[in-house]
């Protein structure tokens, strides 16, 4: 190439691409090549470069979620039959202005329907005395033990008693000098007015139920009888099984309805059968100046959280520090190549542009 063709590449951009208009063809379309490819290298480093700095900066966590299961008061109940009974009573389905609370109960005779429940909590030195004080009343016949539980520095029982009874062993109760004691009391008003409402319910459903199965069960041996006299069971064929199977439906109907009362009419009496008893929860503690045992187990914990933090000191001073060396390391490596195809490239334009 000649002297007057000699562009400097720190020209003026108009002095370039006057420069590009005298080129042939070919070159610009070489260098143009050239320019997209670069492009691409470019961008295929950077995306490198960013993907491998998220890589690094992300940390995974990992979520625990509590599944405790919910308690209601007095039992539940559930489950329906299917085209039989609406899911609420006729009391609750009609949309009220002023929806009533959850323990709510209409009527004035809630009280009829009170519950009685008290919680003793003993905190004393003379526990093992103490414990078979409260197990010593399980012989009684006005005393129902649901359950009894005693370890080495507590027990805890849970009965019931005769409400006739029920003032006499909660004045034992308190001559143990409780820490607290305390009582509530409930009304189960709505609770039952619930049972005996889906109670209402279901057996009118079962009423109607065997009303349909009974006639279903006529047709079915009128049809039976029909095809017997004249002979013909291929004409009659369909219809008989479409009954048979409605007749197997209905009856599958009636016992899960059937079920579902003898779930209730349980329920329902287990409520009432609370009317008539006081309910205690007593839990007894042996008390302790000195806790020897929860001292050793304070110590085991601290020392165990002493342990992981050490352990996680080391681990990034080291292994973390390492990391941090490789990302960068990493970087470095990215960035020195594409310096270098960028040098590369340059250096080949500048050979073609003085072709």
């Amino acid at each position: 190439m000649s002297d007057d063709q000699h562009i400097d590449f720190g020209s003026s951009p108009a002095s370039i691409l006057e420069r590009l208009k005298t080129l042939p063809v070919w070159r610009v379309a070489v260098l143009g090549a050239i320019a997209l490819l670069a492009v691409v290298i470019v961008a295929a480093l950077l995306s490198a470069l960013l993907s491998t700095l998220r890589g690094g900066a992300t940390t995974q966590e990992v979520g625990y979620q509590s599944a405790t299961p919910g308690y209601g008061g007095g039992g539940g109940y559930g489950g329906s039959v299917e085209s039989l009974a609406p899911a609420t009573s006729a009391r609750t389905s009609a949309p009220s202005p002023y929806p009533p609370e959850d323990d709510y109960s209409a009527g004035a005779n809630a009280e009829a329907f009170e519950v009685r429940s008290y919680d003793v909590y003993v905190e004393t030195r003379a526990f093992t005395r103490t414990c078979e004080a409260v197990a010593a009343l399980k012989p009684r016949p006005e005393v129902i033990f649901e359950r009894a539980a005693q370890g080495e520095s507590r027990c805890s029982f849970r009965f019931k008693v005769e409400l006739d009874a029920a003032d006499g062993v909660l004045a034992e109760l308190a001559a143990l000098d409780p820490k607290r004691l305390s009582q509530s009391t409930d009304s189960i008003k709505q609770e039952v007015d619930d049972f005996l409402s889906r109670i209402d319910i279901l057996t009118q459903n079962l009423a109607a139920v065997e009303a349909v199965l009974q006639e279903a069960q006529e047709d079915y041996d009128e049809l039976s009888a029909l095809a017997t006299s004249e002979g013909d069971t291929e004409t009659l064929a369909t219809s008989i099984e479409r009954k048979l199977a409605l007749l197997d439906e209905l009856r599958q109907r009636r016992e899960r309805v059937r079920a579902e009362l003898d779930r209730l009419n349980r329920t329902k009496a287990e409520q009432l059968d609370r009317l008539s008893y006081a309910l205690f929860r007593v839990e007894v503690a042996e008390f302790q100046l000195v806790d020897r045992e929860a001292l050793a187990d304070s110590w085991k914990r601290e020392l165990q959280q002493f342990a992981r933090t050490f352990n996680d000191f080391l681990q990034s001073f080291t292994l973390g520090f390492l990391t941090s060396v490789l990302w960068l390391l990493l970087i470095g490596l990215y960035l020195l190549l594409g310096v270098g195809v960028v040098k590369l490239g340059w250096r080949i334009v500048k050979r073609i542009w003085h072709l």
